[in-house]
């Protein structure tokens, strides 16, 4: 790394996704196995899981920087650091696992109103409900194209 704001963009994009996907899979198990949320979601236990994401994403960090130990590129220009700094798994890794986290987000909604609809009720509170988890799911799709869109440019880029 021969500037600091690639650190800042590789935390900045992984810790989200982590947590994005952490809360997807604690969505789906609220709906689908409330028990199980119970158990094991409790506070101490969320507190655990944020720790480990972050925890994750520092390792990602280190994997980053040890996967850029011996370039001596530099990038002048101008395009995103992550490509030019990282090797190429690395960011290859990087920029799907972004893709991942908001498509994981986009199916644990797909989920939960599958699930709403077969097994809860129908009436007001439902339509309600539904429209509001349509929404969700609109901007969930809308935020993956918009994601995606430039991850595949940077993977692009780097074959």
């Amino acid at each position: 790394f021969q500037k600091y704001w690639p650190h800042a963009l590789i935390l900045g994009t992984e810790i989200p996704t982590l947590f994005l996907i952490l809360t997807s899979v604690e969505r789906i198990c609220a709906v689908c196995w409330p028990a199980i949320f119970r158990e094991i979601f409790s506070e101490l236990r969320r507190l655990c899981l944020i720790v480990c994401c972050v925890v994750i994403a520092c390792v990602s960090l280190a994997a980053a920087a040890a996967s850029a130990y011996e370039n001596r590129s530099i990038n002048d220009s101008g395009n995103c650091m992550i490509i030019q700094s990282t090797a190429r798994w690395y960011s290859t890794f990087h920029f799907v696992f972004i893709i991942i986290g908001y498509g994981v987000s986009l199916v644990s909604l797909l989920v939960m109103k599958i699930y709403c609809m077969k097994c809860l009720a129908s009436g007001k509170q439902a339509l309600r409900r539904d429209s509001k988890s349509n929404i969700l799911i609109a901007f969930a799709a809308t935020s993956l194209m918009l994601v995606s869109a430039p991850s595949v440019v940077m993977i692009g880029l780097r074959y």
